[in-house]
């Protein structure tokens, strides 16, 4: 496997870009007086092994009553998400949620020490808010693109250290594993059939252990990383990346062009010709190749 460099860096140098007018504003309707309970939850204890009920409780989650605790809350759990807890940001990085908390996520000025506004931010959706909010300002003002380049020469599946795992597995013939770690029964017959496939050369299932996922921006604006379901060699010498896809969300075409990207970015510095694929499970179930370049073709045809 290649091991590129990666193509986003994370940069604090902006960071003092970060000011009121980055984020949004009027969030809330200010909090109503009247309208303050404490928060419950339904707690059910059962037993670990015959799993009847033992005991069932309301439990009271009291709020902070305090106005230092709540921005020492919201301002570490930015920090936090945003990857920057480094020593002096907490001090750069209070003020700023202070003066929102007060001035601008509510549609008129409040008070932290009302009780009232304090219950109203600790609820989840204003949690929720706030938090995303800081993130994703910062994450616009510090994730930047780079040159990518080749990082340490490629690395061999088969020095991948043994893994323990827990869910089905395959008698894989063309992998140097010596089980096809599957999370679904798809993956499983996904292997079955690069097994069966005359122009398969060999195959892996991408696992923890190996080291290889592909960092990308998600659709909240964050840094996430991607882990391609399977690498496939052909009999020609080409190789592809293979998202074996069951039900698909907002992610998945971020993902599936990040991964194009990276393929386009190996074959650039390597000179070894890469492919990516998505397979989504009904076109698996519908295609009647039997060869590897078939069902990529299907799929491609498809539009995945």
């Amino acid at each position: 496997m290649p091991q590129l460099s990666p193509a986003l860096t994370r940069s604090a140098t902006r960071l003092s870009d970060l000011t009121i007018e980055t984020l949004p504003s009027a969030v809330l309707p200010k909090p109503e007086r009247g309208r303050i309970a404490e928060d419950t939850v339904h707690y059910v204890g059962r037993d670990m092994l015959t799993r009847i009920v033992v005991e069932e409780q309301d439990l009271k989650i009291p709020f902070p009553d305090r106005p230092d605790s709540v921005i020492a809350y919201f301002t570490d759990r930015v920090l936090h998400y945003a990857h920057l807890r480094q020593a002096g940001r907490f001090a750069e990085m209070a003020p700023l949620v202070e003066q929102y908390l007060t001035r601008h996520f509510f549609s008129k000025p409040v008070d932290l020490s009302d009780p009232a506004v304090i219950k109203r931010l600790s609820e989840p959706d204003a949690r929720q808010y706030v938090i995303q909010a800081f993130v994703d300002a910062i994450n616009r003002l510090t994730i930047e693109p780079v040159t990518v380049r080749i990082a340490q020469p490629a690395q061999q599946v088969s020095s991948t250290p043994a893994f323990p795992w827990s869910r089905k597995t395959y008698d894989g013939l063309k992998t140097v594993f010596n089980l096809v770690a599957c999370d679904v029964d798809y993956e499983a017959e996904f292997a079955a059939f690069l097994d069966q496939a005359k122009d398969v050369a060999a195959y892996a299932k991408n696992v923890e252990s190996m080291h290889f996922f592909i960092e990308y921006i998600s659709s909240q604006g964050g840094m996430r990383y991607y882990y391609p379901d399977f690498i496939v060699q052909a009999t020609d010498g080409d190789m592809f990346l293979v998202e074996t896809k069951g039900i698909e969300d907002i992610e998945v075409p971020i993902k599936d062009n990040r991964a194009r990207k990276w393929c386009h970015d190996v074959a650039d510095l390597t000179g070894q010709p890469w492919y990516y694929v998505k397979i989504p499970w009904k076109v698996f179930q519908e295609t009647t190749a039997t060869t590897f370049d078939g069902l990529y073709r299907h799929a491609l045809a498809a539009g995945a």
